[in-house]
């Protein structure tokens, strides 16, 4: 099984409250109109563009699980339905009115049709790929603090590693400790997104 998507970041978990609903059905993944990708074999089961999810999308995987996708700016248009591991299926977008900006929503559900976390379901099936040092950092860090607070602090690059970003100048930071201790001392001292320079995806600074 492979991931959705060429990089993982999550920007809003499974279960979390939002100011559209009280519990988030789905984990929504930071990717700006880029590709994804099927993580087994399947079928495509549906598509649809509604006012609150966009244009939409619904897989089987050969596992028996369903996955939806929401928030799509394109699906591939495909002669059938059926699609292998690592096929190109669409690409994320902004459509619908749930959303603040590009990223993929997405919802899984396990073979009896009910509802379940959709890190869990790809963290599981995952056995070939370590989690990155970004994934770890959020994993340990959101136990005390939300994930935003901590993608604030620091940035994934499209190497894999992770700088933590002090003055408006990137310095990378190889061990999830040092992470952990570097955002630990900026929040003490109240740093807010304000007093952080952005880093655009794949353009470092």
């Amino acid at each position: 099984m492979r991931f959705l998507l060429n990089q993982k970041i999550i920007t809003n978990p499974y279960g979390r409250a939002t100011k559209w609903y009280k519990f988030h059905q789905g984990c929504d993944y930071r990717a700006k109109y880029t590709p994804v990708y099927a993580p087994l074999d399947g079928i495509i089961t549906r598509k649809w563009n509604s006012m609150f999810g966009g244009l939409s999308l619904e897989i089987k995987l050969k596992d028996g699980y369903k996955i939806i996708m929401m928030h799509l700016s394109d699906i591939i248009n495909r002669k059938e339905a059926k699609f292998k591991e690592g096929e190109k299926l669409c690409y994320t977008g902004n459509t619908g009115i749930w959303t603040t900006g590009p990223h993929l929503h997405v919802e899984v559900y396990n073979p009896k049709n009910e509802r379940i976390d959709p890190e869990k379901y790809f963290i599981k099936n995952d056995k070939k790929k370590p989690m990155t040092m970004y994934e770890k950092v959020i994993e340990l860090f959101r136990k005390k603090h939300t994930e935003d607070e901590a993608a604030i602090a620091f940035v994934p690059d499209d190497d894999g590693r992770v700088y933590l970003l002090k003055g408006g100048e990137r310095r990378e930071v190889k061990t999830v400790e040092k992470v952990i201790e570097a955002l630990l001392a900026i929040h003490a001292i109240g740093i807010t997104k304000k007093n952080i320079v952005e880093v655009k995806e794949g353009k470092p600074l």
